[in-house]
């Protein structure tokens, strides 16, 4: 077993896995998340050949849809800063990121 980080959190893991399984093992839809290892993002098509190794550290964010609730109804004007939707971004600690 090794030790890594994941969202802060310290966890005992098997040698020898591929990011892609650690996901899978985490059960979290693959659709629906974006990891980052050791500061930098990891591509989606990329976690099969991404192994975790001692003392990584991930962060993982799962995507929560968002949405304008009425989508006939009159959008802001571009640069306004104003935002039709917004997509909002949980991560496994329960927190959320609104993005504007």
């Amino acid at each position: 077993m090794i030790s890594i980080r994941v969202n802060g959190e310290t966890r005992l893991v098997p040698e020898n896995l591929t990011l892609a399984s650690l996901v899978d093992t985490l059960k979290l839809p693959v659709d629906r998340v974006a990891v980052e290892l050791n500061l930098s993002i990891v591509p989606r098509n990329r976690w099969g050949e991404t192994m975790i190794e001692e003392g990584d550290r991930l962060e993982i964010v799962h995507f929560v849809g968002g949405g304008c609730g009425n989508p006939y109804r009159e959008r802001p004007a571009a640069g306004s800063g104003a935002s039709p939707s917004r997509t909002t971004m949980a991560t496994s600690r329960g927190q959320s990121l609104r993005w504007a």
